[in-house]
């Protein structure tokens, strides 16, 4: 008697499709967690994506504004400038003319003058601060551009790091082309002229209202 109603417990499979249901419900729960997660990674990425991109080009328009605008008529105003006080005029005459960008040049003349006209180891008047790499600190020039309709603008810093004097032309010798030199446009001009200064400039755009949303370029520039 005892035999048979073992045998039955045994054999009896109720349960058993919902043990089943409850396993394929998690499997399922599961496979959608996963999808769930993989689609917003990568909407996030894709954010994170076109934001840099944002950054970037608002870097390289500063880099423009930068390289064709602004360093070139410092590095004059610093070589041509008799005195300090006259090469502060200059600038505040610069900052004017570029209002429309909310320019800043750097208020320690002093030392971005030595940065534009000496090299490196002769910059004598900038603390050591003024010579890091991080743009942000301590910035030589800083200005804003606009973002399209009603978004943020971006903030652009720039900062020279490294300058390289040029060396002496004694002889009337193009030391380009290797050719007589015959014009203002053709390259060094005659004895005793110098020829192009390199500079280390270090550039970062970012979003005003988010500091996270930047990108930064190195440049060697050759004046």
């Amino acid at each position: 008697m005892n035999g048979r109603c073992s045998m039955g417990l045994l054999r009896n499979e109720r349960g058993v499709a919902l043990v089943t249901a409850l396993m394929l419900t998690l499997m399922s729960l599961v496979i959608i967690m996963v999808v769930l997660y993989l689609v917003t990674q990568g909407t996030r990425l894709s954010s994170a994506q076109k934001r840099y991109q944002n950054s970037l080009e608002a870097t390289y328009g500063g880099l423009d504004l930068t390289m064709r605008d602004l360093l070139p008529e410092l590095v004059r105003t610093a070589v041509d400038s008799a005195t300090l006080a006259s090469f502060q005029t200059d600038i505040t005459t610069i900052e004017t003319r570029l209002g429309a960008v909310n320019l800043k040049v750097s208020d320690e003349s002093d030392c971005l003058r030595q940065k534009l006209s000496l090299s490196t180891d002769q910059w004598t008047s900038c603390a050591d601060e003024r010579r890091t790499e991080n743009p942000k600190i301590f910035p030589d020039m800083s200005f804003v551009l606009k973002d399209t309709g009603d978004k943020p603008e971006f903030k652009v810093n720039a900062k020279i790091i490294d300058t390289r004097q040029g060396i002496t032309n004694t002889s009337n010798v193009n030391l380009f082309t290797g050719g007589v030199t015959a014009g203002s446009d053709s390259g060094i001009q005659g004895p005793g002229t110098v020829s192009p200064y390199l500079y280390t400039v270090e550039i970062e755009g970012e979003r005003e209202s988010n500091p996270n949303e930047k990108a930064a370029i190195s440049v060697l520039y050759a004046y």
